[in-house]
């Protein structure tokens, strides 16, 4: 990263961390959602 200034370091610091954010929320929702799918398929109703 090479940013000139404080403010600089400061913004490009929150966009790499909402960016990180956003696509772990995507692996997670993703994750969450196969394992409650293959539950779902495996699992028998009572």
């Amino acid at each position: 990263m090479l940013a000139n200034s404080e403010i600089e370091k400061t913004l490009a610091t929150r966009w790499v961390n909402a960016w990180a954010s956003a696509i772990g929320d995507l692996y997670f929702s993703a994750l969450t959602e196969e394992r409650l799918n293959s539950t779902a398929i495996t699992s028998k109703p009572t």
